[in-house]
């Protein structure tokens, strides 16, 4: 998932790290690579 953390994406992760079956969270940053197409 990518988040902007706003409001509804504060709420969807409260959601998730609050449940019950949440025992931890991990975090992973993602860069964006040059995409090269070839015809």
């Amino acid at each position: 998932m990518a988040h902007s953390c706003g409001n509804t994406d504060r709420t969807l992760l409260n959601t998730i790290f609050e449940h019950e079956n949440c025992v931890s969270v991990k975090i992973f940053y993602h860069q964006e690579s040059k995409i090269k197409i070839i015809t």
